[in-house]
């Protein structure tokens, strides 16, 4: 697939009638495999040859038809999530279901299928998770949640798995999330436990609230200082 080779006809009929026998290869060197292959620029040719060889039940198991091609339409340098991104894009293009325990139940198979680690396993369904929110509906968040969402670790990673199926959209999404918050970082916040400390609040389960109701405030431009926001948590103390 890196040289745009094929496959010499017997070859590739020998491969194909032994990929059953990759059940007894070590889940590990399969994963490591499939991280070269999708890191490349030339993944989706990678991908279409697994599949043509009837390999790829060592990744996702029983095999289903490949319904749509996000793989091949990511960029060759993905945004934010590598070779995990162009693996969710596969996931996807082979009729990934668009529902929150598919997505669990699939990650899961996949992090034991391939022996991915912990940051793997995150950086995959942090953007198969957004990129559920992001069609469901991003424009009609707040300023405050849109700014809490394009700050997540997989933001951008899951606008490129929106791109690889709509790519106006992917680019309007990228778009506004470079006008509010180029950064894809929270601003430091006004208030936090210290500072509720140093004002005479006790530690205690309503810190967080106060904290998230301080920040969501400066996000949307309602604050900008400590004693403003001091002031809101009094008054949602008062209200309390």
């Amino acid at each position: 697939a890196r040289l745009g080779f094929e496959i010499e006809k017997r070859t590739f009929d020998a491969i194909a009638s032994h990929a059953g026998e990759l059940a007894s290869v070590s889940a590990a060197r399969v994963g490591e495999e499939i991280r070269e292959m999708l890191a490349h620029a030339n993944r989706a040719r990678a991908a279409d040859l697994v599949e043509a060889l009837g390999l790829d039940g060592a990744v996702f198991g029983p095999r289903s038809a490949r319904a749509g091609r996000r793989l091949d339409a990511l960029p060759a340098e993905v945004p934010g999530g590598g070779w995990t991104t162009a693996l969710a894009a596969w996931w996807l293009d082979r009729g990934g279901a668009e529902d929150g325990g598919a997505r669990g139940r699939a990650v899961s198979e996949l992090r034991r299928r391939l022996v991915l680690s912990n940051e793997e396993t995150d950086a995959l369904d942090h953007a198969l998770a957004i990129r559920e929110v992001l069609l469901a509906g991003f424009a009609s968040l707040g300023v405050a949640a849109r700014a809490r969402l394009i700050a997540r670790h997989g933001f951008d990673a899951a606008v490129a798995l929106v791109g690889a199926g709509d790519a106006p959209l992917g680019a309007a999404l990228a778009a506004q999330a470079d006008r509010e918050l180029p950064s894809r970082a929270l601003p430091h916040p006004l208030l936090d436990g210290a500072g509720l400390i140093a004002a005479g609040y006790r530690p205690g389960p309503r810190f967080k609230g106060w904290i998230d109701l301080a920040m969501d405030a400066q996000l949307e431009g309602r604050i900008g200082s400590v004693a403003e926001a001091l002031a809101l948590v009094r008054e949602a103390e008062e209200r309390a």
